[in-house]
């Protein structure tokens, strides 16, 4: 958790009952880094997402009188920031990566702290493919991060589609080797076999 609960209900209170500004920097001081991860994940687009995530902590502040429904401020303020990331990729996005909408799987159960992990599992696989030779790092970004196809990324490199196929191969065996080593330094997840599944089908 980014705090403790009880923590987190007496920043909303003292907003609630007092406009406190002093207790929605905090809120926003605590949250705002980890929103603004989880929408450029989904979006891709760090100026759209910091707006994104200003809009839903002004909203939070024109309805602090009416704070009483949330249980879960994290969870809250994760759904919100989602949603509104899901929507702008839908307008504005015809290839990505990742098809977030998997998240709301309830076989899985997602939670605002697995977001925050995938989040680190995305930084790692950038990590990963810095290390990768250029025409096989520039062919791994073509397909798996701008959603380009076989075919139109051998056009764009002038190659063939299986020099694509045999290269990306080669780089997510490297890249899966990386995030491997990260996983196992995490043993929360080692004991979930089936959720670090999902996070890699998402991933890849």
């Amino acid at each position: 958790m980014i705090a403790r609960n009880k923590d987190i209900k007496k920043l909303l209170d003292s907003m609630k009952l007092s406009s406190d500004e002093k207790a929605f920097e905090e809120i926003f001081h605590l949250f705002n880094s980890w929103l603004l991860a989880v929408s450029v994940a989904i979006i891709r687009n760090k100026e759209a997402a910091e707006e994104i995530v200003e809009d839903i902590f002004y909203e939070l502040w024109q309805d602090r009188e009416n704070l009483g429904h949330i249980v879960s401020l994290e969870s809250y303020l994760y759904v919100a920031v989602k949603n509104r990331s899901l929507d702008y990729y839908r307008k504005h996005s015809r290839h990505h990566f990742i098809e977030f909408d998997g998240l709301n799987d309830i076989k899985y159960n997602i939670s605002p702290e697995d977001i925050y992990v995938f989040t680190e599992l995305k930084e790692c696989i950038e990590a990963a493919v810095q290390k990768l030779p250029p025409k096989c790092s520039q062919i791994f970004r073509s397909v798996k991060l701008e959603g380009n196809s076989y075919k139109k990324t051998a056009a764009i490199f002038n190659i063939t589609p299986k020099t694509v196929e045999n290269q990306l191969a080669i780089a997510i065996k490297r890249v899966v080797l990386e995030l491997d080593a990260h996983l196992n330094d995490r043993s929360e997840l080692d004991q979930e076999d089936k959720k670090r599944s999902f996070l890699y089908s998402l991933l890849f």
